[in-house]
């Protein structure tokens, strides 16, 4: 019976989204999704810097965090697509890979697509779910990682640093 209303409210919610009476809702949609693949090249930057200022253990760990995001998402991208045969299954691991999946799934909810016959979830609840991934695996580990290195150095911020610092929350 859970599962039932949880499966209606993310389907009230995206008619809401898809509504045209809604630009706040598609804008706050795509926003985010641009957020998103933003949020990579940031962090591809500072993870340069940090090589660049000596800060190796910072550069690994944002490395590792960025990994660990990728996995999940490759997972998550996995299941959803295992019934529908490995060629979904390589394309949506391409998206995954090129940091354009955000992007998509955005514009997949923001259409209205159909809940594909043999995947396990919905647009909506796809992208909620990566979108969460997303928070755990990389967004809150990086802002705290950052925000320490951007407090505890005395010397001067680069730009990168303080924008990495500031951007990198969603």
């Amino acid at each position: 019976m859970q599962l039932t209303s949880v499966t209606t409210s993310a389907k009230i919610t995206s008619a809401k989204i898809t509504n045209k009476s809604s630009p706040f809702a598609m804008f706050r949609l795509f926003f985010g999704a641009a957020l998103s693949m933003f949020d990579f090249s940031t962090d591809v930057l500072m993870i340069q810097d940090y090589f660049q200022s000596d800060q190796v253990q910072r550069a690994w760990a944002i490395l590792g965090m960025l990994r660990a995001n990728l996995a999940m998402h490759l997972l998550i991208s996995y299941l959803q697509n295992r019934k529908t045969g490995w060629k979904a299954v390589g394309m949506d691991w391409l998206l995954v890979l090129s940091y354009l999946k955000p992007g998509v799934d955005a514009w997949k909810v923001a259409s209205g697509a159909a809940h594909e016959e043999n995947s396990m979830l919905d647009a909506q609840q796809e992208m909620m779910m990566c979108k969460c991934t997303e928070l755990v695996t990389e967004s809150i580990p990086g802002t705290i990682l950052q925000m320490d290195a951007f407090l505890s150095t005395s010397k001067a911020r680069t730009g990168f640093q303080v924008r990495g610092a500031l951007l990198h929350r969603e």
